[in-house]
């Protein structure tokens, strides 16, 4: 994860609980443009390296404070991982084959997705310094972005007063949405539409019957639709069906290992991965014309730059 996450940066050790070192970091900060934490609420202020620590010494700093669940004085102490916070947003509950158990996502994605909401808070915040002249405070938890990453259901939730379902690779919204099983192998589908529906009716050579004409009614009769597709997806090889529908611009996709994915087409074409030396790392997911270089850079060993930092601090 270190290795993932940290190319293109320099890296100093400090100890916090020594009084010189911890002053190396307030030079640092009297120098920035921008501060991220992510010690429990509380710590940083102990430390004396808080917000009014870091804007006496710096009035217009961005400082950013990320959190496990927030920082009122009934949720400041719990600590939070993405693992638990997917338990505790209702993401796991979401999660998995309906009547099966609450499903992990098995990635880390409220810990990314809360680097990437942090990160267009901060520019937000740097753009209003260029307007107004102010340094700001922000701050976010990693259950507050989980939650806003279901925004969909807990609007459903409050709109119907249900909760909703659970449903393992198709959704409830919209039908024929989900994994359907091939001669060899599986496809994933969207196909609900009406253009797209009454194409892929074509491909599989299924009767457009007239009850299955909206969405509406797939959904209502979707027990009895169901089996007719399965069938008629299963008695193709997933090559031959998910190049006839992408040909006929249906949105579709196999379901790709990390191998396949690592060396396929949509990566190798959007310039995905980035070779670092004996490893390739993710790139950031942004396409800047006017500045393309990609950082080539591997993440450093823990304190490589201290010799070559510290002095001038």
């Amino acid at each position: 994860m270190y290795r993932a996450w940290n190319g293109g940066k320099r890296s100093l050790t400090i100890d916090l609980h020594d009084d010189r070192e911890r002053a190396v970091v307030v030079d640092l900060a009297a120098q920035a443009d921008v501060v991220i934490e992510s010690f429990r609420p509380g710590v940083m202020d102990r430390l004396g390296l808080g917000y009014d620590d870091i804007r006496a010494v710096n009035p217009a700093v961005i400082y950013m404070s990320v959190s496990g669940f927030g920082e009122h004085e009934r949720l400041r102490d719990r600590a939070g991982v993405d693992a638990v916070i997917q338990a505790e947003s209702g993401i796991m509950a979401q999660t998995g084959e309906p009547g099966g158990k609450p499903m992990r996502a098995g990635i880390q994605m409220i810990d990314s997705t809360t680097g990437l909401a942090a990160g267009q808070a901060v520019l937000a915040a740097l753009y209003a310094r260029t307007r107004h002249g102010r340094g700001d405070r922000i701050s976010l938890s990693l259950f507050e972005i989980a939650v806003y990453m279901q925004s969909h259901q807990f609007t459903e939730l409050s709109l119907t007063g249900r909760e909703p379902e659970r449903t393992g690779n198709s959704v409830t919204y919209a039908y024929p949405v989900g994994l359907f099983e091939t001669a060899d192998g599986a496809v994933m589908i969207s196909c609900y539409m009406p253009g797209h529906w009454e194409r892929l009716c074509e491909i599989l050579h299924l009767d457009i019957d007239p009850r299955f004409a909206s969405n509406a009614d797939r959904l209502a009769l979707r027990d009895e639709l169901e089996p007719l597709i399965e069938t008629a997806f299963r008695a193709r090889p997933t090559a031959e069906v998910l190049a006839t529908m992408l040909d006929a611009g249906l949105t579709a996709a196999r379901v790709a290992s990390y191998a396949e994915v690592a060396g396929g087409e949509a990566a190798r074409l959007n310039q995905t991965f980035v070779d670092v030396g004996d490893h390739s790392v993710v790139r950031l997911p942004y396409h800047f014309a006017a500045n393309p270089t990609i950082t080539r850079t591997p993440a450093p060993q823990l304190g490589a730059d201290n010799a070559s930092v510290l002095p001038d601090l």
